[in-house]
């Protein structure tokens, strides 16, 4: 698809408002509209592949985890939560911040 295209065919979606952004006053140069959807792309293309990979390893790793997922299949969503926080799918320094007192090393 092209950009073109989605100019004569907007929707709600994110793209149809960068073009709109673009068009209507003219903050976006082309380039940079282009630019931002090619990263929108590529970065929510990586993460995601990132994030699946990590969590089978992780699962695949650890199959009493794994065992407790598949027989209790409502605790994937916190599954997903805690492979997000154990091994990030990106690797970018992001500061955790403990929200109250934790102890370490015992």
């Amino acid at each position: 698809m092209q950009l073109s295209d989605k100019r004569g065919a907007p929707a709600g979606d994110l793209l149809s408002a960068l073009i709109e952004v673009r068009d209507g006053g003219d903050r976006l140069s082309e380039d940079e509209l282009g630019s931002m959807v090619f990263l929108l792309l590529v970065a929510g293309h990586e993460t995601t592949v990132n994030l699946i990979s990590g969590a089978a390893h992780s699962l695949l790793s650890n199959p009493e985890q794994l065992r407790l997922v598949r027989d209790e299949p409502d605790r994937l969503p916190a599954v997903i939560e805690e492979q997000l926080r154990y091994d990030r799918p990106k690797q970018v320094p992001v500061p955790s911040v403990a929200t109250g007192p934790i102890t370490v090393g015992g």
